[in-house]
């Protein structure tokens, strides 16, 4: 995985569109720090003599993304490594003059990767598989392996008898386990992809082994909480523990308990005061997002999620889901003077990693921060809808829909998505209001990056 172009991307566009002044610059960097909020920037920034393109924001976020998928970073903390992309932005910021020569720059960037990149190591992980007992001896099963090991074989594996350790060699002996191959820099974060890979593979395997005289309750198969993990260099067992991450903890918050409760059973009340054809939609919605939250694999949490906002807010007969549900759920929070609102380009842009996973595309591609992007998106804005929803006396989403073509806010959002904040994104979203209101396409669309 190379990175010089990205950063390249990154570091001249901020070379051309910081500006000269002091203030300039600082004015800049303020703005990608956050402390410029998004919808007054295009005049922040042209009050000081600069240009707002709407990209400065996602050429970093697109860096910071690349580099942060590179599994040779993972050694760093996600602060750590946004502290040093940092860095290297306010170095170059600060020094523009000498960093406009292309080589200088060039050179800059070596040495950045060279501090930010780590050689991956090989590893195996191991995981004893619950309810598959079967004594086998090193079945190769795609790219794992499925086995049972005695005691003398695990020592030969790696594990150290004579070690007192938490989980030793007993907790795998004569136990049917899934080995994994991994690559990494960090033990923490390589024991997540493997856990991930071996509940992937035992799903292959369960599609294998299901034939008609075999009961699905037979194949019921998952990773124990247990690992261990051998360095491929060395031999020896260098890691284990519990992984309690995606296990049930339980939940013993009885005044917050009485509260939500309560909150649950006043929208209650007001969900069964609506019409059918409203209130069916809203427990649909709530059902999806709940099976969100009881989900592990953030791909599947996302998609979920995506279903349940699916089920709100749009219809059979909507072209264009993702985008409607994109501003759609803004005016929605617009209305009802909601101040925890989404970007419709954040949620447009996990809604289109969603369909990447549904359409088959690919698998893995969510992240956690997509899921509470997402979640938070979903649970505001199903409050939104049933308070617009009572306090507008609708009985039914198309006539939702409808009124919220006359919201007082649709122009504003026109505005910042077709003038002032221009990505793929926005000009899509801009599309699909303009088709919703029946407007003719512009002869012009955006076609940066």
């Amino acid at each position: 995985m190379k990175h010089d172009k990205h950063l390249n991307t990154l570091l001249q566009s901020y070379l051309q569109g910081c500006g000269k002044s002091l203030d300039q610059k600082k004015l800049f960097w303020m703005y990608l720090c956050g402390w410029v909020p998004e919808p007054a920037a295009p005049q922040v920034f042209q009050e000081q003599g600069l240009k707002f393109t709407g990209n400065e924001k996602n050429f970093l976020y697109t860096s910071y993304r690349e580099l942060r998928k590179d599994q040779r970073t993972e050694h760093l903390e996600p602060r750590q490594l946004n502290d040093k992309l940092s860095g290297l932005i306010l170095e170059v910021l600060e020094h523009k003059d000498e960093y406009k020569n292309q080589a200088k720059l060039k050179g800059r960037i070596n040495e950045f990767l060279e501090e930010v990149l780590k050689p991956e190591e090989d590893f195996k992980v191991l995981f004893r598989v619950v309810n598959l007992s079967v004594k086998v001896e090193d079945i190769q099963f795609w790219d794992c392996i499925i086995t049972q090991y005695d005691s003398d074989q695990l020592a030969k594996w790696g594990f150290d008898p004579k070690k007192n350790v938490p989980i030793g060699l007993d907790a795998f002996e004569n136990q049917t386990v899934i080995i994994v191959s991994e690559k990494g820099t960090n033990v923490a974060e390589m024991v997540t992809r493997a856990r991930l890979k071996a509940t992937r593979r035992l799903r292959v395997l369960q599609s294998y082994l299901k034939v008609e005289f075999i009961h699905d309750q037979q194949l019921y198969f998952e990773l124990s909480t247990e690992y261990a993990v051998r360095n491929e260099s060395t031999g020896k067992v260098v890691s284990w523990g519990f992984d309690k991450k995606n296990t049930a903890i339980a939940y013993d918050y009885p005044d917050f308990l009485k509260e939500h409760v309560g909150e649950a059973n006043r929208d209650f009340e007001r969900i069964n005061q609506l019409p059918p054809k409203v209130r069916g939609p809203i427990e649909r919605t709530l059902h999806w997002i709940g099976s969100s939250i009881s989900e592990v694999d953030p791909d599947i949490k996302i998609s979920f999620l995506c279903t349940a906002l699916e089920t709100l807010l749009t219809t059979k007969a909507d072209r264009l889901k993702g985008e409607k549900i994109a501003y759609r759920g803004y005016l929605l929070g617009q209305e009802v003077n909601s101040e925890n609102y989404q970007m419709p380009q954040k949620v447009l842009g996990v809604y289109e990693r969603r369909s990447t996973i549904v359409h088959g595309s690919d698998i893995g591609v969510a992240t956690v921060r997509d899921y509470w992007l997402m979640l938070d998106f979903a649970q505001t804005t199903l409050k939104n809808f049933i308070q617009f929803v009572s306090s507008h006396n609708l009985t039914k989403p198309s006539a939702v829909f409808a009124k919220l073509l006359e919201s007082q806010h649709l122009a504003p959002l026109r505005k910042w998505l077709e003038e002032e904040y221009v990505t793929v994104y926005s000009t899509r979203i801009a599309e699909s209001i303009r088709e919703e209101v029946g407007e003719e396409k512009p002869t012009t669309s955006y076609d940066g990056p």
